[in-house]
């Protein structure tokens, strides 16, 4: 064999040795931030972490606030889960952002505060937070099959619309079939801590994103230029929407299987659809690259389909559906940024919500439903 095959065959050993052990390192790794970091507790795709304990500066008309954002054992916002949760009459909240409520402390968010207002009929009420900020009504069928099964709530409550709607608007969904943060996508991610880790240095090195997050929710309403042209039927613009219909659908018959009550509620938005919105840009931060330039007005109407949407699969299939769209005013005071709710709207959001389920006999059917099993109140 002549020497620079030799070298060849050296400089390929190496390499192989080199990639060996990187590869090694790397499965090392996982092993250890596997034992170390906190996982998802009921699926990988349900971004639920345990134990968690944040903290946040959020600007409400130029006053900051520190914000305190904790889970308990199983992923969710709510206190310590009891030991009896299962003699207790169990309310779990499944939604989005608007849901999870992170702009806010612990004891702020519309859930907290409804649980708060219920004890004041039952006082071993128990609610949960359950939402997951970004999911869609897909999102909300994985949690109804793989964490309402196993933790058996009385009643799932479901804000949802707004990341449905978010889904026709964004062009990197849109090509992308339609996918969010519960597809193939995010699939390595889940699965590998070494992946979460990069991307979370990443952020801190490269984005210079602090581990603590920071929020200005003043909304400013910006001039619409170069509005894109509407269709006759908006419906053309909204290819999520019967996605939307079927996983409500979906929701709702997998309730049934499990014996579980659900109420249905409304996304509200700060756009109104009036002429003037007509003249102010429509979307939210969180979309990003949107496939149209759409009004204020445009959007509101848009969100009124989603809405509209869900009203009438819940008249159809005989589940009770609370429109808080309706009931919650469209002021700053009350949502900041389009559809997140201020301090004061969650306060809102829950005495309606409240209100709503003393009216309507669900409180009583909960209740009613517990003492079957041998509740003592």
């Amino acid at each position: 064999m002549t020497e620079p095959k030799r070298k060849w065959i050296r400089y390929l050993q190496n390499f192989s040795l080199l990639g060996a052990s990187c590869l090694a390192g790397l499965v090392m790794l996982e092993l250890v931030l596997r034992w170390t970091m906190p996982q998802p507790v009921f699926h990988r795709d349900l971004w639920l972490l345990p134990l968690q304990n944040r903290t946040g500066y959020v600007d409400y008309g130029g006053t900051t606030h520190v914000v305190h954002h904790s889970t308990n054992k199983w992923g969710f916002r709510g206190g310590p889960v009891p030991n009896d949760w299962e003699q207790r009459p169990t309310i779990l909240t499944v939604g989005g952002s608007t849901t999870q409520c992170v702009e806010v402390n612990d004891d702020e968010t519309w859930p907290a505060q409804l649980q708060v207002l219920l004890r004041g009929t039952d006082s071993r009420i128990m609610v949960q937070n359950a939402g997951i900020a970004g999911h869609t009504s897909r999102g909300h069928v994985l949690m109804m099959e793989r964490v309402v099964q196993v933790v058996k709530p009385d009643l799932v409550i479901v804000l949802l619309g707004i990341n449905d709607l978010t889904l026709s608007l964004r062009e990197d969904y849109v090509t992308k079939e339609l996918v969010d943060r519960t597809s193939r996508k995010y699939t390595l991610f889940a699965h590998s801590r070494v992946a979460q880790m990069a991307y979370l240095w990443k952020q801190i090195l490269v984005n210079k994103t602090p581990r603590v997050f920071r929020r200005n929710l003043e909304y400013s309403p910006t001039p619409l230029t170069d509005p894109t042209p509407l269709p006759n039927n908006l419906d053309d613009l909204l290819p999520s929407l019967p996605i939307f219909r079927q996983n409500v659908t979906r929701i709702i018959q997998l309730a049934k299987e499990q014996h579980v009550q659900l109420l249905f509620l409304t996304q509200p938005t700060v756009h109104e659809n009036t002429p003037a919105n007509e003249q102010i840009s429509g979307g939210g931060w969180w979309i990003g690259e949107t496939r149209f330039k759409i009004s204020a007005a445009t959007w509101r109407r848009m969100l009124d389909r989603f809405n509209s949407t869900l009203m009438e699969v819940c008249r159809a299939q005989d589940a009770p559906c609370f429109d808080l769209a309706s009931a919650i005013p469209s002021r700053p005071e009350y949502i900041f940024d389009l559809v997140h709710f201020t301090p004061e709207g969650d306060r809102l959001v829950a005495q309606k919500v409240c209100q709503f389920m003393q009216h309507s006999d669900i409180l009583d059917e909960l209740v009613r439903k517990k003492k079957q099993t041998g509740y003592q109140p």
